[in-house]
């Protein structure tokens, strides 16, 4: 049965977490393995399944009209989900706190997968997965940053810190970076395996007024 995205927990040096975020406890669990480092997209976190769409939630099908162009998009594409799956993306159709630009007349895509996991099992699936999961539902992957193996929780901050300072893929600012392990893992080691960096100034539920909403044609506010 699907079940919502858990909670990334942050990173010990991720300025952006308030007293009530988790951190992740150990950063040896990230070290000499392969990690993807990933831009961290503002938008609504969202799960498809061969049902429905859900948001962050997960109480119900999502609701209200930001997500009706997803509701679209998902009914032409659920019966390509088995019934054992969740994929779950960042919908980036609204404009939270970070606006987003086309690039080099490339259109911003809106919808990236950012996590699959086969309910049944309990497995995440790798970072390989997602771009299989991407090609078959018609979006893209969250923008990958690199791949490297760390050998110091010293290092890990410096690559990251250094990341989240640079302007986002789709636009001059960056919310964060997540890093999370190249291969699969399993939910119970969700915590262990996946953690953010949030810069400072982004807080949950904030977003942009009318006028700068003028500047972004077809995107609609939360």
């Amino acid at each position: 049965m699907s079940a919502k995205f858990p909670r990334i927990p942050h990173l010990p040096f991720s300025p952006g977490a308030t007293p009530d975020d988790e951190r992740i406890a150990d950063l040896y669990s990230l070290m000499d393995c392969p990690l993807v480092l990933t831009e961290k997209m503002d938008g609504a976190n969202a799960a498809m399944t061969s049902e429905t769409v859900y948001a962050r939630s997960h109480s119900g099908p999502a609701r209200g009209r930001m997500f009706d162009e997803l509701k679209a998009h998902h009914a032409a594409v659920r019966h390509m989900i088995p019934e054992s799956h969740s994929i779950f993306v960042e919908w980036c159709h609204a404009i939270h706190t970070v606006e987003y630009e086309n690039r080099d007349d490339v259109p911003f895509p809106q919808l990236f997968v950012i996590g699959a996991r086969d309910d049944e099992t309990g497995t995440w699936g790798s970072w390989e997965t997602l771009y299989q999961w991407a090609g078959k539902l018609g979006c893209d992957v969250v923008p990958k940053i690199e791949v490297h193996v760390f050998t110091t929780p010293e290092e890990l901050e410096g690559r990251v810190k250094m990341h989240a300072a640079g302007p986002s893929c789709w636009g001059p600012r960056r919310e964060g970076v997540v890093v999370r392990l190249l291969d699969e893992f399993s939910d119970e080691d969700f915590g262990i395996c996946v953690a953010k960096f949030v810069n400072a100034g982004f807080k949950a539920g904030e977003q942009l007024g009318a006028n700068d909403l003028l500047q972004q044609p077809g995107r609609i506010p939360r």
